[in-house]
């Protein structure tokens, strides 16, 4: 849903170093876990940069 999506851009944005103040220093990977449906889905998402 849109909470899992805006976490994937967060995500995006760290590993591209436009995260603005929230910044991490020197991101390589990147793990969104999210929860749907009251608990009856979860996905896990894991990106990087190469």
């Amino acid at each position: 849903g849109a909470t899992g999506g805006s976490q994937v851009r967060t995500i995006v944005l760290q590993l591209r170093g436009e995260a603005g103040d929230i910044q991490v220093k020197d991101p390589q990977i990147g793990l969104v876990h999210n929860i749907g449906g009251v608990g009856i889905y979860g996905n896990v998402t894991i990106l990087g940069k190469e």
